[in-house]
C-alpha cells in the first residue's frame, strides 16, 4: 500500500520530520505494519459480520442462531389500536324483533345466586331489566319433491293400453324421463 522513498508522503500518525529521520529500513518495517494493520482491520471487521448474523437478518435458519442472539420478534405487531370495534364505532348487532315476530319464546329463571351461590326458590318475585337474547337459526334446506302421475287408458273400441306420456310442461327441462 505505502510504497519506500524518500520524496513520499509520511504515513499517518507520522510527522514529515521524523519521517525524512527514519532509517529507510524502519520505514519498510513500519510501512509493512501499517499494511499488515489495515489488512487485520478489515479481517477483523468481516468477521464481526458474520458473527452478528442471525436468522434474522441472513438466509441462516433459527437453528444455527447462537444463545447470545436477540429472541425472535413476536408474531403480530402490537398497533396502538385494540381489537374489534373501535370508540365512536356505530354498533353492528341486528335489531331484536319484537315479541309477535318471534317464533319461541324461552322465559329462564336463574337456579341459584350468582354472588352467594345460595339456591333459589321459583315462585321468587322476578326483577327489571330483562336481557334478551334472539337467536335466529336458519331451517335446514330441503328439496321440494314433485311426483307426476299418469296411468295408462283404454278406450272402449281398443283393447290395448295406451302408453302414459308425460307432456314437457310437467317436466322442467333438465330433468330426465324416467
Amino acid at each position: 500500500m505505502y510504497a519506500i522513498g524518500m520524496d513520499d508522503d509520511p504515513p499517518p500518525l507520522v510527522s514529515a520530520a521524523d519521517w525524512v529521520q527514519t532509517p529507510p529500513a524502519v520505514q519498510l518495517a513500519f510501512l509493512t505494519l501499517v499494511d499488515l494493520v489495515h489488512d487485520l482491520s478489515a479481517q477483523v471487521q468481516e468477521l464481526r459480520a458474520r458473527l452478528n448474523q442471525t436468522s434474522r437478518n441472513s438466509s441462516k435458519p433459527p437453528s444455527s442462531d447462537p444463545p447470545s442472539a436477540p429472541p425472535a420478534p413476536p408474531a403480530r405487531v402490537p398497533r396502538a389500536r385494540t381489537r374489534g370495534a373501535q370508540k365512536g364505532h356505530p354498533d353492528q348487532q341486528r335489531p331484536l324483533l319484537p315479541p309477535e315476530q318471534v317464533d319461541t319464546i324461552v322465559p329462564l329463571r336463574p337456579t341459584i345466586c350468582p354472588h352467594c351461590r345460595t339456591g333459589l326458590a321459583s315462585d321468587l318475585p322476578l326483577s327489571d331489566p330483562v336481557w334478551y337474547c334472539q337467536i335466529w337459526e336458519l331451517p335446514p334446506i330441503r328439496p321440494i319433491v314433485t311426483e307426476y302421475q299418469q296411468r295408462p287408458s283404454v278406450a272402449p273400441p281398443v283393447s290395448t293400453p295406451s302408453q302414459p306420456i308425460f307432456r314437457r310442461a310437467y317436466r322442467p327441462a333438465r330433468v330426465a324421463r324416467g
